[in-house]
């Protein structure tokens, strides 16, 4: 394939992997071109290819430019008009003239089929079809354009050109090496790698097909700039087939499940000008309902309770919120137990026996520890809320050196369990003060017991002094009747004493906006909270020092908030990434 045509494939999908905000477009209408694609495509991608999308997406990279010298991201019109002006095909041509003349506002991909990739015949793996689709405005100027790419070039004229029906088509000669083939419609063009690939005959089932349509509907947003559609199921049956994996145990079983295995659909936009957006959704009802039947526990997380958040600091800048701690304990056993009872002969009775001793002790490690019962007491307290946090020291901000830094413990963390009986609470406070005083004396180390009251609770700080580290580490054990916690003091006096936390966080409070409702698992980031790593990037010192903590200040001022959302409901689960920048 000549030397314009990928770079003509390039452009397309690097205008569709990255989105753009302008005039984004209802997933229907992106997904035109899937009446061109079978309705068994395990891969569809489409997105816009229009001005307004690259005149934003060239604002959105120049701003990265800007933010980050040394990246040299040309201005992507200008980069376009130069590959055009290389090509030494086109005079005095641009993209405008050359390319936007004939090329529409939307644009597909798709995988046709996965059986080559994945039967046992390993030279046929470069023979997975793939079709390209673009609309066009103009057929005459595509032919124009395609007859000077592909006949009219000095440097290669290994294709011709005939007529098929509606189309005009562009195969290799018979003796060429060129490869891929392109066919030109009155408003539309493919390009595919194979010539029995092209859709001449007419329309694929792709836009009918009911799986398609449901799948892209069940995406949160009503207009994205990229969707994607993938179909896999039966893709993952083949590769489970293969000799490699169809002797292992249990592996009949697992097969079935890919019948049921749903599509998944993606979609990419920009929502406010600025919060770049990426939305997972996929129908979960059909497997669960099958794993069910096979003996796994299916039960779901249930969503976050939003006002746990208060109990952490405000101005923490990474987060983990989620629910369900016993829960996934309880999958996790039986899932193991299921995959015990799939097993057979004497190995099986050893990994059966390894994995009760396992359980046992970690029961009795749990009993010597805390006083409670793992299976009847622990576990079915921890049904809750629960966060995993970390922030930076703020006198970080202050540093100069790496003496500064030194003088205090660098971060604050802290890990908040929401427990249903308070009695649990006290048993886990107890039981880890009474593990520290048995650690055994160490030469350098020093471990001290005090008591303190935060919030009107009282709680066991933890001091820790060893002689080479100029500061002591401190940390604190308690709870307030509703939560346990384990954390720094300066975190434990925001989580057992809340006042606001980051629900006054103005940087939490734009992320949550975006997060998908009912969330059962919050992943959160913000830039503020981050700044002060910029000293202790610097704190290398020297030259090296100085340009690593320029790039990574660089970084944090194209990020305000940023955050990962899961959902789980009727039916259906929704994942979202969210980076917005700052205003």
């Amino acid at each position: 394939m000549t030397r314009v045509l990928r770079l003509i494939l390039l452009v397309a999908v690097m205008l569709g992997v990255l989105s753009a905000t302008a005039m984004a477009a209802p997933p229907a209408d992106l997904n035109v071109l899937a009446a061109y694609y079978p309705d068994k495509t395990p891969v569809f991608i489409s997105f816009r290819t229009d001005d307004a999308f690259i005149g934003t997406l060239d604002a959105l990279l120049q701003r990265v430019n800007a933010a980050v010298p040394d990246a040299n991201i040309p201005p992507l019109v200008a980069a376009l008009d130069e590959a055009i002006a290389d090509s030494d095909l086109f005079e005095g041509g641009d993209f405008q003239s050359v390319v936007r003349s004939w090329l529409g506002d939307v644009a597909s991909v798709g995988v046709l089929s996965l059986d080559t990739a994945f039967d046992e015949d390993r030279s046929n793996d470069d023979n997975v079809p793939f079709l390209f689709a673009a609309q066009i405005t103009d057929r005459a100027a595509a032919e124009t354009f395609w007859d000077t790419t592909l006949l009219n070039n000095p440097n290669n004229n290994e294709y011709e050109r005939s007529t098929e029906g509606d189309y005009t088509i562009y195969v290799p000669q018979t003796s060429s090496r060129a490869e891929g083939v392109v066919a030109v419609g009155d408003d539309v063009v493919f390009v595919s790698n194979l010539r029995e690939a092209l859709p001449l005959g007419g329309m694929g089932g792709l836009a009918a097909s009911e799986t398609f349509t449901s799948t892209l509907a069940l995406l949160p947003e009503p207009d994205y700039n990229l969707t994607g559609y993938f179909n896999l199921g039966g893709a993952l049956r083949k590769i489970f087939t293969m000799p490699e994996f169809r002797s292992q145990p249990g592996m009949d079983m697992f097969q079935s499940l890919f019948d049921e295995l749903p599509a998944q659909a993606l979609g990419a936009t920009i929502l406010d000008d600025r919060s770049l957006t990426l939305d997972i959704a996929q129908p979960y009802g059909a497997i669960m309902e099958r794993m069910s039947a096979m003996g796994f526990d299916v039960t779901l997380a249930g969503p976050v309770d939003p006002a746990f958040a208060e109990r952490i600091p405000n101005g923490t800048p990474l987060v983990i919120h989620s629910t369900g701690i016993a829960n996934a304990y309880r999958q996790l056993i039986q899932s193991m137990n299921v995959q015990m009872d799939m097993l057979e002969g004497d190995e099986a009775e050893q990994m059966r026996e390894e994995l009760e001793r396992g359980l046992s002790q970690l029961r009795v490690a749990v009993r010597a520890a805390t006083g409670l019962d793992l299976d009847e007491q622990l576990i079915p307290a921890l049904d809750g809320d629960y966060a995993l946090y970390l922030g930076l020291n703020a006198g970080l901000a202050d540093a100069q050196s790496m003496m500064d830094i030194m003088r205090q413990l660098p971060v604050e963390f802290g890990i908040v369990l929401e427990v249903s009986d308070p009695a649990v609470i006290d048993g886990l406070v107890n039981g880890l003060v009474e593990t520290v005083k048995a650690i055994p004396e160490e030469q350098g180390v020093t471990i001290s017991i005090a008591e303190d009251t935060i919030g009107g609770n009282t709680v066991q700080v933890v001091t820790i002094e060893v002689e080479d580290l100029p500061f002591p580490i401190e940390l604190v054990i308690g709870g307030d009747g509703e939560v346990f916690f384990l954390g720094t003091p300066a975190a434990a006096r925001a989580s057992l004493n809340p006042d606001g936390g980051l629900l006054a966080d103005p940087q939490y409070r734009e992320a949550s906006t975006y997060m998908l409702s009912n969330s059962s698992a919050v992943l959160y980031m913000a830039s503020n909270g981050l700044q002060p790593l910029v000293n202790l990037v610097a704190a290398e010192g020297g030259s090296i020092g100085a340009r690593n903590a320029q790039e990574f200040a660089a970084v944090l001022s194209l990020l305000s908030s940023s955050s990962i959302s899961a959902s789980y409901e009727d039916g259906v689960s929704r994942a979202r990434m969210v980076w917005t920048l700052p205003e």
